[in-house]
């Protein structure tokens, strides 16, 4: 069973990763935002990517599936340093989409478009993504800036226990990381240029809204 994340996170000191729009609208789990095709769950990306009956009626399962399949994985981020701990959730993030796409029998064309819209539903967190630096070719000083704004968000919700939160509680850290996710994200493109603000338009296609559907009350 996935377990919703609540302190772990925050021990980890990776709340900069969940300032991302579909964790922030409170769709969480063990996806951090894009990780794991959280977003496949949307209505709305289902029609963007034009799946299938079959598609959509194989999404939860093939999720939960691969997700399940990489419990120890995640759970081996806790014993990683913060240099570690981004290198192997980058392959570990490789390795899951490749199962979620062949789960799903993605086309080529499917295949680019969820790239696309994972970089979307990752945020600003994105910028942290090595293989993204890299297309983006940031500087040394763009990525300290990323490294800087990360650590702000962390401070921002240090020791906030999520799981064990009210309602109301949640509520007010909810909007509270979806404006600073907004607010990351116009500080990440203001630094690029404008060859880099070309390529990232690329990588992320047309823009998306993802409207999650709420979570069942247990």
């Amino acid at each position: 069973m996935i377990r919703p994340l609540g302190k772990f996170v925050l021990t980890l000191g990776a709340l900069a990763l969940l300032a991302s729009p579909a964790w922030a609208q409170g769709r969480g789990g063990f996806g951090f935002g894009g990780m794991g095709g959280n977003f496949l769950m949307a209505p709305n990306v289902q029609k963007d990517l034009k799946l299938s009956d079959e598609q959509v009626g194989k999404v939860q399962d093939t999720l939960r599936e691969v997700r399940e399949k990489h419990q120890d994985d995640f759970g081996a981020l806790r014993d990683a340093t913060p240099e570690e701990r981004q290198e192997k959730m980058a392959s570990l993030r490789k390795t899951m989409d490749s199962e979620i796409k062949k789960g799903l029998s993605l086309s080529s064309d499917q295949s680019k478009r969820y790239d696309q819209i994972e970089i979307q539903a990752f945020g600003f967190q994105a910028f942290s993504n090595p293989a993204i630096q890299e297309k983006l070719k940031l500087t040394d000083d763009q990525k300290s800036k990323v490294r800087e704004i990360n650590e702000s968000t962390r401070s921002a919700f240090q020791g906030f226990d999520f799981q064990n939160a009210s309602d109301d509680e949640r509520a007010a850290m909810r909007k509270k990381m979806t404006d600073l996710g907004k607010e990351n994200m116009n500080k990440a493109v203001a630094m690029l240029t404008d060859s880099q603000k070309s390529t990232w338009k690329e990588m992320i296609g047309d823009p998306i809204d993802i409207q999650m559907p709420p979570r069942p009350n247990n």
